[in-house]
């Protein structure tokens, strides 16, 4: 931001130039007109103060806030993605118990069949037996659901050390600039006649 400098105008009133307005002619509030003096005489005015928008130093953020604002809301991101999915996951396994009731429907299957099928049916049961027992398919799927939700869980808890973060980065006070107090002062300095 260039250096701006007060042109006393004869109704009392301070007219700001710049120095690349030296040699131009500006206009007062009151309705003068003002010749700016010469770039090496511009310098002889007094300096105006300077005002920094409200809006600059609000914007300001230091880098390590900044930072644990993104690794924040990564992690919050990346938590609820992993519950999201998991939980997308529970919700199509099966866990509602089977019932083996309808043992009569088996039975009348094996009536249908021909004899010599089910007697090879038979001879394949008696030699290798029924094979590797098996849990019900809900069974295993109540297991699945348990270890996923674990996962669930986790997501969301990583997810609420994202917004802790993300909490922390906003609500913690920022540091004071150093040169600020300098630059206050050496303002003060160059406002005084």
């Amino acid at each position: 931001m260039p250096d701006k400098y007060q042109l006393p105008c004869s109704c009392g009133k301070l007219v700001l130039v710049e120095p690349i307005q030296a040699g131009e002619t500006v206009r007062c509030e009151c309705g003068n007109e003002l010749e700016v003096p010469t770039m090496r005489l511009i310098r002889l005015l007094p300096r105006a103060p300077r005002t920094e928008p409200a809006r600059a130093a609000r914007r300001s953020w230091p880098l390590m806030y900044g930072l644990l604002f993104a690794a924040g809301l990564t992690t919050t991101v990346a938590g609820l993605a992993v519950a999201g999915y998991y939980q997308w996951g529970r919700s199509r396994l099966h866990t509602e118990e089977t019932r083996w009731d309808d043992i009569t429907a088996a039975e009348r299957m094996i009536d249908k069949m021909p004899v010599d099928v089910a007697w090879e049916e038979w001879i394949q049961v008696r030699d290798f037996g029924l094979g590797v027992q098996q849990p019900p398919e809900f069974m295993i799927h109540r297991h699945v659901s348990r270890i996923w939700r674990k996962f669930v869980l986790g997501g969301l808890g990583v997810a609420g050390l994202g917004l802790l973060l993300i909490g922390l980065a906003i609500v913690l006070p920022r540091p004071r600039r150093r040169g600020h107090r300098r630059r206050a002062a050496a303002d003060k300095r160059a406002t005084r006649p």
